[in-house]
């Protein structure tokens, strides 16, 4: 139901704010690489209760695929976990948006859907708000470092 549906993106908002938070964190004091490592490591832990009840043995096919996904996502993590130690969180947070864009993009490119007029005007407004997000925290910081000078 849609109940369902709203606390599943509660949820997700709340996890994806979580995992950023203790990124930064963390990148304090900790390697990109540990972090990463204990990351995978809780994460597959949780996930692997599940695994008798859902495994089904992919085809080669799906190794493939499958092995091409983790690499991605390995870069990804690493490139994230170093962003965080560096950069503002209110810098790269709102550029995580932008796969809003890259979404709609490969979603039209690989299936042919075409969103609706809604979900089109929604994403321009979610992206634009970002980037009026970013502009103002460099404008906010430029001047923080012309008044520490």
């Amino acid at each position: 139901s849609s109940l369902w549906g709203g606390v599943l993106g509660i949820v997700a908002a709340f996890s994806h704010a979580s995992v950023s938070i203790f990124l930064r964190y963390l990148g304090r004091t900790e390697e990109p690489l540990i972090t990463v490592f204990y990351f995978s490591l809780i994460s597959t832990l949780l996930v692997a209760p599940f695994l008798p009840f859902y495994w089904v043995w992919p085809s080669l096919e799906t190794w493939m695929s499958l092995s091409m996904i983790g690499v991605c996502a390995l870069v990804l993590q690493i490139c994230l976990t170093i962003s965080f130690a560096i950069a503002p969180a209110s810098i790269i947070a709102p550029i995580g948006y932008i796969t809003i864009l890259w979404s709609l993009l490969l979603d039209f490119w690989v299936w042919g859907y075409v969103p609706s007029i809604l979900v089109i005007f929604g994403s321009i407004i979610i992206v634009c708000s970002n980037g009026f997000i970013i502009y103002r925290e460099t404008q906010l910081n430029k001047k923080a470092s012309l008044a520490e000078s």
